[in-house]
């Protein structure tokens, strides 16, 4: 089973761990989404409490950030209630608490469930009640088209504005390589992992970073996982 760690800055359970992955995909939606069970969790989602990241006056957001963030946060919304609205209603049919919470990724807009243990047993429906409601509410709201995931001329500017993004909110970010040889790499050289060690392994602050500085592709960079 794959498990899909996540976090979004306002709907998220505590996990006791951090990490950071770095991958890119090359499909806009993947087959299945993968379950995380997560101990000892809130049954609420908690705010972030901490300092916002500042940014120079100079930095202009170029259009297609705005409109990927739109994009993202509205399909985001859409399917966390669609999966709430199952949930609800499997619990409902089934009288039974199934304890399944959605949850929103950062920096790629797609999201997830997790499960969180019941003390007296985790029901046996739990499982396919989360499978089922991730497929229908996937193929009720399809995934954003943002403009694919191969590696071209337009990505590869639009790299260089997250870059310049970045660097913008007081980070230092090494130079990318030349375009020719960025899509010859197949586009694997990204400005969130050119960061520093204590950048991107501060989960708050790289939540934030993705926050402020969309990517131009869902998962084509780095999701910070929790």
């Amino acid at each position: 089973m794959l498990v899909a760690l996540v976090r979004h800055t306002e709907d998220m359970f505590a996990v006791n761990h951090a990490k950071l992955v770095f991958r890119k995909k090359r499909f806009a939606v993947p087959v299945c989404v993968g379950i995380l069970i997560v101990a000892g969790c809130e049954t609420k989602p908690e705010k972030l409490s901490i300092t916002p990241l500042t940014v120079s006056q100079d930095w202009i957001e170029p259009d297609w950030m705005s409109a990927h963030r739109i994009k993202g946060v509205a399909y985001q919304d859409a399917v966390y209630d669609c999966v709430v609205g199952a949930v609800e209603l499997a619990e409902q049919q089934l009288d039974i608490a199934l304890n399944i919470r959605p949850v929103r990724h950062v920096g790629d807009w797609d999201f997830g469930v997790i499960i969180i243990p019941n003390p007296s047993g985790t029901p046996p429906e739990t499982f396919e009640v989360a499978d089922s409601a991730q497929i229908n509410c996937r193929v009720q709201h399809p995934f954003p088209d943002f403009g694919g995931h191969d590696a071209t001329p337009t990505l590869y500017a639009r790299m260089v504005d997250t870059r310049d993004c970045i660097i913008a909110h007081g980070f230092e970010v090494a130079s990318p390589p030349d375009m020719n040889d960025w899509i010859s790499l197949g586009g694997n050289w990204n400005p969130f992992s050119r960061l520093s060690h204590d950048v991107r392994n501060s989960t708050d602050t790289m939540n934030l970073l993705l926050e402020a500085c969309p990517q131009s592709g869902p998962g084509w960079f780095v999701n910070v996982l929790q």
